[in-house]
């Protein structure tokens, strides 16, 4: 056989036949399959019951998070957008004892999906009902020439939310927050 070239199917089957007729030499002799790739064919036959299945293996180095610690990150972003890494190693240290890098933080979220993004803020104060009642009351009860339309502008605190958050790949990074941040300064204008 051919150096790096995968052994067929049928080739595999014919390993084990002549396996318990003819030693690896003989059999190298009449397929062409080394004697390695021989002993791989029965070691999966012994194993497996089938010769041609290869079994998943996982590349490079172990993964330093079980898949438990993997869940814990993971279902932490997701309830908490806005997590630091150095905050989810925290954590990760707090419940399972397992001290991690921040790499090895960030890799795991990336490879489960997660990026990066900017964080879009929606008004806990934001009520749809009491939004469709109000357009509702407004539109039954006056006409366009009563209604005054007033341009407000104000200026408040600066607040000491964060900028971006973790989301899956397609999804947006949302978070609910309060919008009314202390004293505000407000100017009316009327049209």
């Amino acid at each position: 056989m051919a150096q790096g070239k995968a052994t067929s199917d049928d080739m595999c089957w014919t390993v084990v036949r002549l396996s318990g007729l003819h030693t690896p030499s003989e059999i190298r002799a009449i397929t062409g399959v080394s004697m390695r790739n021989q002993q791989a064919i029965m070691r999966r036959f012994h194993c497996l019951g089938d010769p041609t299945v290869i079994p998943l293996q996982q590349q490079g180095r172990p993964r330093h998070l079980r898949a438990d610690e993997v869940a814990f990150i993971q279902g932490t972003v997701n309830k908490e957008c806005d997590k630091y890494l150095d905050e989810l190693k925290d954590d990760l240290e707090a419940i399972y004892g397992k001290t991690v890098s921040l790499v090895t933080s960030w890799r795991t979220l990336r490879r489960g999906g997660f990026r990066m993004k900017k964080l879009t803020r929606k008004a806990i104060e934001r009520s749809t009902l009491k939004r469709t009642k109000y357009t509702a009351r407004i539109g039954s009860r006056y006409t366009s020439n009563q209604l005054v339309f007033v341009d407000k502008s104000s200026a408040d605190q600066c607040t000491m939310y964060r900028n971006y958050a973790w989301a899956l790949s397609g999804k947006r990074a949302t978070r609910k927050a309060f919008f009314i941040r202390g004293q505000r300064i407000k100017l009316m204008f009327a049209l």
